[in-house]
Formats: structure tokens, sequence, C-alpha cells
């Protein structure tokens, strides 16, 4: 996504991802926090991470 930013001339941009998307969006904040204003990361496949995980 970075090299996508990149090839349309732009400093950073505004970024919405569903799902796998949205897990690729936070991957491009974790590694160029810079190059992203705004992330709307929509329901990203992060069960794992919740409480209840196991449940």
């Amino acid at each position: 996504m970075a090299a996508i930013v990149d090839a349309l001339g732009a400093d950073s941009a505004d970024v919405f991802g569903s799902s796998g998307g949205a897990v690729t969006g936070l991957a491009l904040v974790a590694r160029h926090p810079a190059r992203v204003r705004t992330l709307v990361a929509h329901e990203p496949p992060v069960m794992e991470l919740l409480p209840d995980a196991v449940e």
C-alpha cells in the first residue's frame, strides 16, 4: 500500500479497509504511521485478541 501511495505522488492517504483490507491498513499504519492520515479498520478479523476468544 505504501507503494501505491508513492505511485500516486501523495505524502499520505486516508484508508478504509474491511476484513482483510482492515488488517492490511493496520499493517500499513504499524510500518508507515506518517503515511496514513486516517484509518477506518472495519471489522478486522482479530478474534484471538478478544478476552473471550476461546468461547
